[in-house]
């Protein structure tokens, strides 16, 4: 399928598309809300957002964030934003956020983290963990993926000895 029938499905078909599209191209999608309505139900404000942002069924999904990394997944029913505070949540990298989850305030969400369904997010979640309840406790941390670098100099010293 060439580029421009998969961006034309895209508009046609996926409401969650068409609203992270307009609010990445500014005024331009702005004009083309006009014949491809937003999703009424979805709403994202962020300073920046990463590549490979992923909302799945967007319904009920409300977004202000400072900032949200790349790859991320956000389910429907997710709520992100202030609380009392002047500065809304970080998403790191590589972070999933399942159905029904609250983060709010001035909370750092770490990189390759998981937010359960229905947790309640009140303080900083470090990277490479995962966390259920009300409020969020951790119930699994897991080891950092190594990058290629890094298995790469592991091979070599465990080669050397």
């Amino acid at each position: 399928m060439s580029r421009i029938g998969l961006f034309i499905e895209l508009m046609t078909f996926f409401p969650e598309y068409r609203t992270v599209f307009c609010l990445r191209t500014g005024v331009r999608g702005k004009l083309l809300s006009i014949l491809c309505r937003r999703m009424p139900t979805l709403a994202i404000q962020a300073k920046s957002i990463g590549a490979g942002l992923v909302i799945n069924h967007g319904h009920g999904t409300f977004v202000t964030a400072e900032e949200i990394g790349e790859n991320c997944l956000l389910d429907q029913m997710v709520t992100i934003g202030y609380n009392n505070e002047s500065v809304p949540p970080t998403i790191g990298k590589n972070v999933t956020i399942h159905v029904g989850a609250t983060i709010v305030g001035e909370v750092n969400i770490g990189d390759n983290s998981i937010v359960g369904a229905n947790t309640l997010v009140i303080s900083d979640v470090p990277s490479d963990v995962t966390v259920l309840g009300v409020p969020a406790k951790i119930i699994v941390a897991r080891k950092p993926a190594l990058t290629h670098r890094q298995s790469k100099t592991q091979l070599k010293t465990k080669n050397a000895s």
